[in-house]
């Protein structure tokens, strides 16, 4: 949250006494953030999936990033409150995290989401005749 106050300030200037009224923006919290579907998820190949992360609180407005891999050893892959895999292999299996930051306090790091890719076809063997 935001709080607005107003604080009196006083310039001197040629002899003269101005009295201004500023208004201060006061930006206190980091981001805070509930992560929509960071259970662990398992798709077939060639379907899509969105991952969200949702602040719940922040300001100034926050930028949110995705990544896969681990924390700190991963490369952006995403920018925004949304990160969807459309058409997804087996090479897009793994972790995926996002973050949050406004420049207040240390960004939010979500946690882990794990997507597993199944292959889209499979030999299945049903009494002794394959399908």
């Amino acid at each position: 949250m935001a709080p607005v106050g107003k604080k009196f300030v006083k310039i001197l200037y040629h002899q003269e006494l101005f009295q201004r009224i500023l208004q201060l923006q006061i930006f206190s919290d980091p981001p805070s953030l509930n992560v929509i579907y960071s259970r662990n998820h398992t798709i077939v190949e060639g379907e899509n999936l969105t991952l969200q992360c949702r602040v719940t609180a922040a300001n100034p407005e926050p930028n949110i990033t995705w990544y896969k891999g681990t924390v700190n050893s991963s490369t952006a892959l995403s920018y925004g409150a949304n990160f969807t895999l459309t058409n997804i292999s087996r090479a897009d299996a793994g972790n995926y995290y996002c973050t949050v930051g406004n420049g207040i306090g240390k960004p939010a790091i979500s946690r882990i989401s794990v997507v597993t890719v199944l292959c889209k076809y499979c030999i299945c063997k049903d009494n002794d005749n394959y399908l």
